[in-house]
């Protein structure tokens, strides 16, 4: 399967050395060129609860715990949706979602 690079990067499942990119680490070879690390680092961010790459060993980002509820539903759900949206999802300066070529099958 050709996994191409994405935001989230091409495959953090991955040894190959053609997903570190330009700052040698698949977790922050994003499209466009976007630096993760400010993103990953963000107040906002571990305020609302966000985590990324949460594997024993090897954790970038670790969610705030205090964040959530006993149920695993963020506090604020609100903030961190408004989070992942701005910071997660490309911009219309470097994708326009409404006119994609491919048909997506879920």
């Amino acid at each position: 399967m050709l996994h191409h690079t994405g935001l989230d990067g091409p495959s953090n499942c991955s040894n190959d050395t053609r997903h570190s990119g330009s700052r040698n680490g698949a977790h922050n070879n994003c499209y466009g060129g976007i630096d993760f690390t400010p993103i990953m680092n963000s107040e906002e961010g571990k305020k609302a609860g966000f985590g990324y790459h949460e594997i024993p060993g090897n954790i970038l980002c670790q969610h705030d715990p205090a964040a959530y509820n006993d149920d695993g539903t963020a506090k604020d759900s609100l903030a961190l949706k408004n989070f992942i949206r701005k910071n997660l999802y490309l911009s219309n300066e470097y994708i326009d979602y409404n006119y994609l070529l491919e048909k997506f099958i879920p």
